[in-house]
């Protein structure tokens, strides 16, 4: 009873403060891999099972220990969402990603299924639109959206990292 009392005031606070920055509320999750699922995992914290979803799931074995890098998306029909990353650079990609109009935490997911985090900056960087139409979710249209918005900013962080 407890335990549902606990999820209930969790879920009004975080309707209180969904227009704050939640990527920042949590930063990272540290626990045993509980499940695998086709697009997420969840990982026991505490008793406490958190639904991460992740680029590539089935890299990810059941009661592993683990501690991902977190990414909080709030949506308005169905709300929070956690996305799980193994490094900063992952992360940021998927963060830089989403700042390009019609580019969801899916596509974005999708897109980081499919290439590393260094390659797609590269890709992003050089403006090459043929090879970003060929990720899945993303046509020639959005390709080009994504050069016009993301190529300064990838070469930058491709500059940062050396």
């Amino acid at each position: 009873m407890q335990t549902c009392r606990f999820f209930v005031m969790l879920f009004v606070f975080l309707k209180k403060i969904r227009s704050l920055e939640l990527k920042k509320l949590i930063e990272t999750i540290s626990g045993l891999v509980d499940k695998v699922l086709s697009r997420s995992i969840v990982v026991s914290v505490a008793g406490i099972g958190f639904a991460v979803q992740v680029a590539n799931p089935l890299k990810f074995i059941k009661d592993e220990a683990i501690k991902l890098l977190i990414f909080w998306v709030w949506n308005a029909e169905k709300g929070p969402a956690l996305f799980g990353f193994q490094t900063e650079l992952e992360r940021n990609v998927f963060a830089m990603l989403l700042e390009c109009p019609k580019i969801g935490p899916q596509i974005s997911l999708q897109v980081l299924a499919q290439e590393s985090a260094a390659k797609i900056l590269q890709i992003l960087a050089l403006g090459d639109e043929h090879a970003l139409a060929t990720f899945s979710g993303i046509g020639p249209k959005k390709a080009k959206s994504m050069v016009g918005e993301l190529q300064d900013k990838a070469a930058k962080l491709l500059t940062e990292l050396g």
